[in-house]
């Protein structure tokens, strides 16, 4: 049958929920935003959020307050009365008007807006929403009950505060949209008649402006950005991770694979390669590469600028200035995402609060490249291959911020520490993308474009001098040691581990460590992150480069195949399962009668188990409340620990059942037939007691419930209903 395309059908089951997590991002005008602190201080109470400033309510969960069956509107002015003084409102409640009521699948929600001298009080607003049964079930509340005004007549009118926010922030072109508005502003207990000046620009700075103004002096009081930014994906043409490596071959001086002055060659533009720029930034009608974790500027000479496009696509061979904006980007973005993101450690520069600013053309274009600790900046030079076009010359440099960063300023150069932690981030990412075999001498080679060629030597990690007696006093050559003994640590332990170990052991470290000192603290980061389960391969090279290191007391390993589980036959308990560890972390064999099994709720210790157990019922939960578990074991020789397993669970289940499926619709001309599978079970797979029916959605309007019981679960069902229109 043909279903009329003039509506659409959603079934959706009635108690289900849904909510969608929107990412966002900082704008592009903070600089022009003053934002002050809005923030209430508060405290949490049982199932409240209370204001220490008032001493209101600001949130009241799981209410459950029971009302006369009315309006909505009227029940939610019933709940204010007969609570006011618990609210901290009027009793009279004559200072709040009905604002708007919206209905939804699961009941009401009625909002109520706050007015002194007869205007509205910014952001005074409550929320009562109640549920069918006609119960409260939660409060919002940011009604101000200390504002208070001495004068109700502005000074300022609404067409001069609306001129004092344009001159501040110095719009150009139409608008799209513009409102004035006065209000009353309170905060830390001050109130203030202030004109809300709303802009739009259409064509300079364009944003949601909204700007206060305070009515009686004329002072900006408030600069706000109000649009909500999604990110913006860029495309580029970069060099990943070079174009040797990707080429599988060597420098020809002179020949399609040199620099040749810069110029293009079939067989390097052939290496080139597309790839996301991830959230850059679009203003001012421009793409800028301006990100979260990499920042382009131009602070050195020779001043070539940002490389902003009107489109979001670095077309560019390697010949044009603009292919090494995009190619320093998008290697600094990718590091800094994988630390932050994929590894987990929060790091960023701490001397600004945007991405890295990097300068892809600096230094006059001498053939050097830096990291500045003053300013937190890096900047790489254009002489013999230029240095940005060469991604371990961009990553050793970000190897030095990371190192200042990690330490808080205090990165170190004693035995050329730093040198050779930049080297270990370029040839760890290199290495990574597999394209040397361990046969190669590139497998070893650091600088691969930029060096080992007839402007320089470049540097290797299979470096054979060992420390102490290795080191020469100079900072690059020596850096090598200590890149090669990672670099030999990372072949047998992989890439994450030894990189997760070189972050943490950086973060342990400061202005006076040496190699040694780094050796001990990348030891105790592989305790601290893996339980020692690398010591054997980290002690053995470190050894027989020379390092004097302490291999510290090894725990077990954690418990395994953790898990949690209840449902709707065991709501005050949860089930916990888990098997035993048989090995210490260094693979020795552990016995049953040399450790015991300590397991957490919410981050307290509820029990100390004797190994060999594998179980256990926790009881006297709450139904439908969420648990967080942690289980580890812990030596009864040494009191070793191994790292925390956790799992968690819903007393009694999840409540949120699973969607119908199979649905079908068929046109009986005058009337539709819907058929579908009811669900068996709720979202985390418990089997579904509770079935309560179903809702139809036409064009994301309610338009039909179909009531149900738990004996309709997972069996086949149908409804007719009248054809719309």
């Amino acid at each position: 049958m043909k279903i009329r395309n003039w509506y659409t059908i959603g079934i959706v089951l009635l108690c289900s929920a849904w909510s969608i997590l929107v990412a966002q991002k900082p704008g592009p005008y903070g600089h022009l935003e003053i934002l002050p602190d809005e923030q209430e201080a508060y405290v949490q109470l049982a199932n409240m959020r209370v204001s220490q400033e008032t001493g209101a309510p600001l949130a009241l969960y799981k209410v459950d307050y029971p009302l006369r069956p009315d309006t909505p509107r009227n029940m939610a002015w019933q709940y204010l009365r007969e609570n006011s003084e618990q609210l901290k409102l009027k009793d009279d409640l004559s200072d709040l008007q009905f604002s708007s009521l919206r209905e939804t699948p699961g009941g009401y929600h009625v909002r109520f807006q706050q007015y002194l001298n007869g205007y509205p009080v910014y952001q005074g607003n409550l929320v009562v929403n109640i549920n069918r049964q006609n119960r409260v079930t939660l409060v919002m509340n940011s009604y101000k009950p200390l504002a208070r005004l001495d004068r109700a007549a502005p000074a300022i009118s609404l067409s001069q505060a609306d001129g004092i926010a344009r001159d501040y922030l110095q719009i150009k072109g139409r608008l799209n949209f513009e409102k004035q508005e006065t209000v009353v502003y309170y905060q830390n207990r001050q109130t203030r008649l202030v004109h809300k000046i709303s802009l739009v620009p259409a064509e300079h700075l364009i944003a949601d402006w909204e700007i206060l103004v305070d009515a009686m002096t004329g002072e900006i009081i408030k600069v706000a950005d109000r649009s909500v930014y999604t990110p913006t994906t860029g495309r580029g043409r970069v060099f990943d991770p070079d174009p040797l490596t990707r080429a599988g071959a060597f420098y020809q001086a002179g020949g399609q694979f040199g620099d040749n002055g810069d110029n293009d060659t079939d067989s390097l533009v052939a290496q080139i390669v597309w790839r996301d720029l991830l959230d850059i930034e679009f203003y001012n009608n421009l793409y800028h590469l301006e990100g979260p974790y990499a920042f382009i500027q131009d602070f050195e000479g020779p001043f070539n600028g940002l490389f902003s496009r009107p489109d979001s696509i670095w077309n560019f061979t390697r010949s044009p200035n603009a292919f090494e904006a995009a190619n320093v980007y998008y290697h600094i973005d990718r590091s800094m995402r994988y630390i932050n993101d994929t590894l987990n450690f929060n790091l960023m520069p701490f001397q600004y609060t945007t991405g890295v600013q990097v300068d892809p053309h600096g230094l006059n274009g001498d053939d050097n490249s830096h990291y500045i600790s003053s300013t937190g900046q890096i900047a790489w030079g254009e002489g013999g291959v230029d240095d940005s076009e060469d991604e371990d010359v961009i990553l050793h440099e970000l190897g030095h911020g990371i190192h200042d960063w990690i330490t808080n300023g205090n990165l170190s150069q004693v035995t050329g520490l730093s040198e050779g932690c930049g080297d270990y981030w370029a040839v760890s990412y290199n290495r990574s993308r597999g394209f040397w075999l361990p046969s190669q001498p590139q497998y070893n080679w650091v600088f691969q474009w930029d060096g080992h060629n007839e402007f320089w030597s470049g540097r290797i990690t299979n470096y054979s001098a060992t420390y102490p007696g290795g080191l020469t006093g100079v900072i690059h050559t020596d850096g090598q040691i200590w890149a090669s003994t990672l670099m030999q640590i990372w072949d047998d332990i992989g890439r994450t581990a030894c990189d997760e170990n070189f972050l943490e052991a950086l973060s342990m470290l400061n202005g006076g460590s040496n190699q040694e000192d780094a050796a001990q603290a990348f030891i105790e980061a592989d305790v601290a992150l893996h339980g020692g389960a690398n010591l054997v391969p980290i002690e053995y090279w470190f050894t027989q480069r020379g390092y004097q290191v302490t291999i510290p007391l090894i725990g077990p390993v954690a418990p395994a195949d953790f898990s949690a589980y209840s449902d709707f036959n065991t709501p005050t308990s949860i089930h916990l399962i888990w098997e035993d560890p048989v090995y210490l972390a260094n693979g020795d064999t552990l016995l049953p009668g040399d450790f015991q099994i300590l397991l957490q709720r919410d981050g307290a210790l509820i029990d100390t188990l004797p190994a060999g157990i594998e179980d256990y019922t926790d009881t006297g939960l709450n139904d439908g409340q969420f648990y967080e578990y942690a289980i580890y074991a812990k030596l009864n020789s040494n009191g070793m620990q191994s790292p925390l397993v956790h799992s968690s669970w819903i007393a009694g289940g999840s409540p949120v059942p699973m969607a119908p499926q199979a649905v079908a619709i068929a046109n009986l001309v005058s009337q539709i037939k819907f058929n579908w599978h009811n669900p068996a079970a709720n979202i985390d797979g418990t089997a579904m007691d509770d079935f309560a029916g179903v809702y139809l959605y036409r064009n994301d309007e309610l338009f039909a419930t179909f009531s149900r019981s738990s004996a309709d679960t997972a069996r086949l069902d149908s409804a007719i209903v009248s054809s719309p229109g």
